[in-house]
C-alpha cells in the first residue's frame, strides 16, 4: 500500500495540513471497505453482521 505524506504548518497558533483534494480523495478510496459489505436487503444485512 502507498504511504502518504501530509504537511503541515503553523497558521496563527492552529496546525493546518497541507495536500490536495486529489490525495485526501484517493486515501479515502484505498482505505474504504464499502466493497466488502455491499448487499442489498436482508443479504446485505447478513454480510454486515
Amino acid at each position: 500500500m502507498a504511504q502518504h505524506q501530509v504537511n503541515f504548518t503553523q497558521d496563527g497558533g492552529l496546525p493546518v495540513a497541507l495536500t490536495t483534494v486529489d490525495k485526501v480523495v484517493n486515501w479515502g478510496r484505498s482505505n474504504s471497505l464499502w466493497a466488502l459489505t455491499y448487499g442489498l436487503a436482508c443479504c446485505g444485512i447478513e454480510m454486515m453482521a
